[in-house]
């Protein structure tokens, strides 16, 4: 795995710090870095999205393959991952498949950090996603109840 760039890990607290005013500090909610594994179904195949959020209390799940005992959440409300060059096609494809997988999961947020873009996917019903790009500094990405503005996410980055 590669080091993050200084822009990817701006643009990682500054989703940290948006997420937690959007579902507020004094909330159950827990906003997480990407040390945390999120567990795809019971196949325990993981990854480490760059932000996750969840609604209350995180099912922790461990697994154990061969020698080795993997801990992780099974029950993410949202996924925050930014695309660069290295990990852009992975995390469109593979990886966005699999997230959809996830009963718990409402919403999935790509952001890309060479460019001013973002996508989200927000769950229309259990096996439907809706899809949204933005491309401009004046879009502003939902997010449960309140929005995250591209001007302020990519503030003094371009």
């Amino acid at each position: 795995m590669g080091e993050a760039t200084v822009t990817h890990e701006r643009l990682v607290g500054r989703f940290i710090y948006y997420l937690t005013l959007i579902f507020g500090i004094e909330s159950d909610d827990q906003i997480l870095g990407s040390n945390v594994k999120i567990f795809i179904g019971s196949d325990r195949k993981g990854y480490n999205p760059d932000v996750a959020v969840v609604k209350g209390e995180a099912d922790i799940r461990t697994y154990k393959s061969n020698r080795r005992t993997s801990k992780g959440i099974a029950n993410p409300h949202l996924l925050v991952e930014i695309l660069s060059n290295s990990t852009r096609d992975f995390d469109l494809s593979e990886k966005l498949v699999d997230y959809k997988q996830i009963p718990s999961l409402q919403q999935i947020i790509f952001a890309e950090q060479g460019s001013v873009w973002a996508s989200t996917y927000i769950r229309v019903d259990e096996n439907e996603w809706r899809n949204i790009d933005f491309k401009t500094l004046d879009s502003q990405i939902p997010v449960a109840n309140g929005f995250i503005s591209l001007e302020k996410l990519y503030s003094k980055i371009f």
